[in-house]
Parts: structure tokens; sequence; C-alpha cells
């Protein structure tokens, strides 16, 4: 959103007139939403543990990472499809409706067997390294790499199509 309305409104102006580049604009903002996802996620964790006593399994670093890199992935994700949302208008009215179709499928609300299906959200990616580690012990860790490669690419992108010259 931050892309998408404020960039290209009053406030976006504001921005453009900053003494601050364009890069750190962006690079700033996206880094204020990850840590707004990090703190967030850690107060469900915290919050399942003190209320529910909910075990993480042998160490709750492995948990921390997969939150830590699910922060930067969908932040780096949402700015990725917020410069294109500039460019496709209707793409903003298609995240909003797969982001809970999405949830649904990989279990986010009630863990469902869909089969292959889930494969299909981009949530599994997270999700099932998370309960692989905390009910099996089992630390794999690969699709979350490759979510942590992919955010570096979303930025990079989005950065490079905000910051070149004569963009807004």
């Amino acid at each position: 959103n931050f892309i998408q309305e404020e960039y290209n409104e009053a406030l976006g102006d504001r921005y453009l007139i900053s003494p601050l580049s364009k890069m750190s604009l962006v690079v700033s903002q996206w880094l204020t939403g990850c840590s707004i996802s990090i703190i967030q996620g850690l107060i469900i964790v915290a919050c399942a543990k003190l209320f529910f006593n909910v075990s993480y399994g042998a160490s709750n670093l492995v948990v921390l990472f997969i939150i830590i890199v699910g922060a930067v992935f969908f932040n780096a994700l949402g700015l990725f499809l917020g410069v294109l949302g500039r460019r496709m208008k209707a793409l903003d009215g298609i995240v909003s409706l797969l982001i809970p179709v999405m949830t649904f499928i990989g279990g986010g609300f009630i863990k469902l067997d869909f089969g292959s299906l889930s494969k299909l959200s981009i949530n599994e990616v997270f999700q099932q390294p998370l309960f692989d580690y905390i009910q099996q012990g089992v630390i794999h860790l690969m699709p979350v790499y490759n979510a942590l490669a992919l955010s570096l690419g979303f930025v990079i992108i989005s950065v490079f199509s905000l910051t070149r010259k004569g963009a807004r």
C-alpha cells in the first residue's frame, strides 16, 4: 500500500523532495514492515507458549528464523506487488482475494489435508518446515532459504523500478 497509495499522493510528493534518496525511503518502508511483522510473529509465539504451553521443539531459534524469513519474504512480496500494482490496478483486487484463499489452502485457519493442492499456497513454504520441526524435530529449511533468495530478488527489482531516473 505504501507504493500504491502513499507514494502517488501528497505524501509521495513530500517523499520526493525529501533529502533522503528514493532507495532509502523504499528500503526503510520495507524494513519497517518487516519489523512490525516480526514483532507480531513473536507476540503470537509468546502468547501461544504462555497461554497454551505450546512446545516449539528443542530450539526456539529455528522458529525465530522461520518467522524472520517469513516477515522478510511477505513484506518483499508486498513491495514487489505494490510496484506492479502501480501499473496494473486490477492486481490489488486479485491479491486481496488470493490472500484468504492461500491462507485457507495452506492450513492457516484450519489444518485440512488438501493434498498436492496445498503446495500452491505460499504459506505452505513456511508452515511445513515449521510444523515438521515442531512435531518431528526435522529441520528442512531449503524452502525457507529459497524464499529468502526470492525476497532479495523482489526487493532489488522493486528498488530498481522505483529509483530509476524518471520513476515516480
